[in-house]
């Protein structure tokens, strides 16, 4: 639960686009996060742990790349691993 708080407070450090564009923390059995965003509810793993550096990738993906190939082509998104942004678009999306 304090982790869950912990990316509330954090992610309006980051700036109040971000922490606007969280609905909902869901806290995984084993404490992993996921975050629904406002714009169509869209699933971002989480994970646990270094969280400044995860909501400052999201942020920066949600910012570049979404507003280029829209958010409801979004199945998920990932920020778990270090050196990447994982998504998942629908297929769809892949055609385009």
């Amino acid at each position: 639960m304090r982790e869950a708080l912990d990316l509330l407070l954090l992610s309006r450090q980051v700036g109040d686009d971000l922490s606007m564009r969280i609905s909902e923390i869901n806290i995984q059995s084993g404490g992993e996060l996921i975050v629904y965003t406002a714009e169509l509810g869209v699933p971002v793993l989480f994970g646990k742990g270094d969280l400044p550096m995860k909501l400052v990738k999201f942020d920066g993906f949600w910012r570049e790349i979404v507003p280029l190939r829209g958010a409801q082509q979004l199945r998920y998104v990932d920020v778990r691993f270090e050196d990447q942004v994982v998504v998942r678009w629908n297929a769809s999306a892949a055609r385009q």
